[in-house]
């Protein structure tokens, strides 16, 4: 999980959506939650007619390309596995989980 600044214009819009609806900025996690969301929305959308089909669901899901724009290109494999190639390392400071640094996967 990445701190919202790293998702460029559609993070910060997010942020203040999300700052404007509920009245309190969005934790990290909040942007991943959206963007399931939507693309579970979006899954039962293409599943059209079979939307009542749990496995015409699913197989809708993982053929997406990407669950929006939120997450900047995100997407999943067939074995559901993300794309990304960014990740948050974090530690505990004070007792607290804080973010340390930004962790770049090379494969």
């Amino acid at each position: 999980v990445l701190p919202l600044r790293f998702y460029g214009a559609a993070g910060r819009r997010f942020a203040r959506a999300y700052q404007a609806r509920y009245g309190v900025a969005p934790g990290p996690w909040a942007i991943y939650g959206y963007a399931a969301m939507n693309a579970t929305i979006a899954a039962i959308r293409r599943a059209g007619p079979r939307a009542q089909q749990r496995q015409a669901v699913i197989d809708a899901f993982f053929h997406a390309r990407s669950p929006g724009d939120a997450l900047q290109g995100f997407a999943t494999t067939a074995a559901g596995e993300s794309t990304s190639r960014a990740f948050g390392g974090y530690g505990v400071r004070g007792g607290r989980l804080a973010f340390d640094r930004l962790v770049q996967s090379t494969g």
